[in-house]
């Protein structure tokens, strides 16, 4: 009969096989890339449009005529 604290090994206890492997907290890099991946992507795009708006501002023609 299984003890009250024995988990199975679809809910993270030992099983017969030993103990499960873990791939979640692999001392933090994962999670470390599910932070800078999208706040990399973001700025990158906010480059890319700060680009764009120097360019396009750079090729329209000021007119200080006030007619």
């Amino acid at each position: 009969m299984p003890r009250a604290l024995d988990l199975p090994p679809h809910c993270g206890g030992s099983g017969p096989g030993g103990p499960p492997v873990i791939f979640a907290h692999q001392g933090g890099w994962d999670e470390m890339l599910m932070v800078l991946g999208p706040i990399l992507v973001i700025v990158l795009l906010l480059r890319v449009a700060r680009n764009r708006a120097t360019k396009a501002g750079a090729a329209e023609p000021v007119d200080t005529d006030p007619d």
